[in-house]
């Protein structure tokens, strides 16, 4: 079974658990990402790793246009699936070419980058990079997910030192900011591209 087809399997699974449905990280920090990096209204961003869509949908009510993928469409709540201002589609980042993906001013990357494999970390970053003319926001865990164990799966397989992810992600983007994150083990980053700068 090659990599896209088990991890997506793995996450319609994770999806289908109530609880795992009810935490969003990204809704959590979206007026700190708009305000930190300077999104303004009419602006594009692609919200990667979107599960739910609550942060898509939050992004959309600051006047933002939207796009968003996940690995499965089954993760999107309902308000998310109908929206008419969102552009869904199903994507596994690690495998998609880069006609599939959206260019846009923003990325929005909230509780992705942890659950990447870690062979593919820096394609996924390179792949959002050149994606992305002004910059990103990414908000990275190094802690367990403790739903993996439910279903007897990791779901953070890159728990990485955020020394890591910082050197990780400097060689595609400029960092602006790092600050500590609302959950322990978490940071959130601020970047430029690095053509903007």
């Amino acid at each position: 079974m090659n990599i896209a087809v088990r991890e997506k399997q793995k996450y319609e699974q994770v999806w289908a658990i109530d609880r795992y449905r009810e935490a969003s990280p990204g809704l959590r920090a979206i007026e700190d990402a708009i305000r930190e990096l300077g999104m303004q209204e009419g602006e594009t961003v692609c919200d990667y790793g979107c599960g739910t869509g609550q942060a898509s949908l939050m992004l959309i009510k600051h006047g933002l246009r939207v796009s968003a993928l996940d690995i499965t469409e089954s993760a999107l709540n309902e308000e998310a699936r109908t929206c008419e201002r969102l552009h869904f589609q199903e994507v596994d980042l690690c495998t998609c070419p880069d006609s599939i993906a959206y260019a846009t001013d923003w990325a929005y990357c909230s509780d992705l980058m942890e659950h990447i494999p870690t062979p593919y970390i820096a394609l996924v970053l390179e792949k959002i990079a050149r994606l992305t003319s002004k910059g990103a926001f990414f908000n990275i865990s190094n802690g367990d997910d403790c739903f993996g164990r439910m279903i007897k799966q990791e779901l953070h397989p890159s728990k990485l030192p955020h020394e890591i992810w910082k050197e990780l992600i400097e060689q595609f983007f400029v960092i602006h900011k790092v600050t500590d994150g609302d959950r322990e083990h978490t940071k959130r980053y601020y970047v430029y591209s690095k053509e903007r700068n």
